[in-house]
C-alpha cells in the first residue's frame, strides 16, 4: 500500500493524500457504530421506497382495470348485464378464481411497468447513498480543508496507474 489517493470535489482536483492514510479514515469510520445505525435506517429507507413506489403502481394497475371495465359497460351494456347474471349463478369457488386471476394481471402489469421504470428509464428516485460514503467524504473534506460540498471522487494511483476509483 504505497500508493496515493487522489481526491477531486465536483471534479476539481483539490488535492492528494498517501492511501495509508485514506484507508485508515475508511477504517476509522466504518468502527463507528452511530454509521451502521444509519446504514440500516438508510436500507430500510430504501427499501421501503421501492415497496411503497411497487404497491402504488399496483393499486394504479387496478384502477385501470377497473376503468376499463366501466368504459366496456358504457360502450355495451349488455355484455356487462350478461356478466352480471352470470356472476349471479357463479359459484364463490369460480368467483375466487377471477378475483384471483385479476390480481394476478395487476401483479404481472405493476412488476412489468416498475421493471421499465427502473432498468431502462433510470429513475433517481432509486438511488442509494451509503452513510458510510458520505461519512468518509466529510471526513475527507475536513482533512484537506475543502470547504466545497458536492460529488467526491477519491483516485488511487500506484506507481502512476490507477489502481481503483471510489
Amino acid at each position: 500500500m504505497n500508493g496515493v489517493a487522489i481526491i477531486k470535489v465536483n471534479d476539481i482536483d483539490v488535492g492528494a493524500m498517501p492511501e495509508e492514510q485514506y484507508q485508515s479514515i475508511v477504517r476509522a469510520v466504518k468502527k463507528g457504530w452511530r454509521n451502521w445505525i444509519l446504514f440500516a435506517f438508510s436500507l430500510f429507507r430504501y427499501v421501503f421506497k421501492i415497496a411503497n413506489v411497487f404497491l402504488n403502481y399496483f393499486i394504479k394497475t387496478i384502477a385501470v382495470l377497473v376503468v376499463f371495465f366501466l368504459i366496456s359497460s358504457a360502450l355495451s351494456p349488455e355484455n356487462v348485464t350478461a356478466f352480471i347474471s352470470s356472476l349471479n349463478i357463479a359459484t364463490p369457488a369460480d368467483i375466487t378464481a377471477v378475483l384471483r386471476d385479476v390480481s394476478y394481471l395487476s401483479l404481472q402489469i405493476s412488476v412489468l411497468s416498475f421493471s421499465v421504470k427502473c432498468f431502462f428509464l433510470r429513475d433517481s428516485k432509486f438511488t442509494y447513498v451509503s452513510p458510510f460514503e458520505n461519512a468518509i467524504n466529510n471526513k475527507i473534506r475536513a482533512v484537506m480543508e475543502v470547504p466545497a460540498n458536492g460529488y467526491v471522487t477519491i483516485t488511487i494511483e500506484n506507481r502512476g496507474e490507477v489502481a481503483d476509483v471510489r
